[in-house]
């Protein structure tokens, strides 16, 4: 069973976090990264509202490649 609803819910919660530290991040990271993080946020968002899950799939692996580069 597809739970899009519940997923929503948590990528709602992990756009809001994201929009609380994303100033602190960009003193240490890369503007770039930061920038493809967020569009990738963007697009799960709108991925889920549609539920496209090859996309939403998609869209969260890029997130997180982009979160590991954020990290380094």
């Amino acid at each position: 069973m597809e739970k899009w609803d519940e997923a929503g819910i948590k990528v709602k919660e992990l756009s809001d976090k994201w929009k609380r530290i994303v100033n602190r991040v960009q003193f240490s990271s890369e503007r770039d990264e930061i920038n493809f993080f967020s569009m990738s946020l963007a697009r799960l968002e709108g991925a889920l509202l549609v539920r496209d899950k090859v996309n939403a799939v998609l869209e969260l692996k890029e997130a997180y490649e982009h979160w590991n580069q954020l990290a380094n």
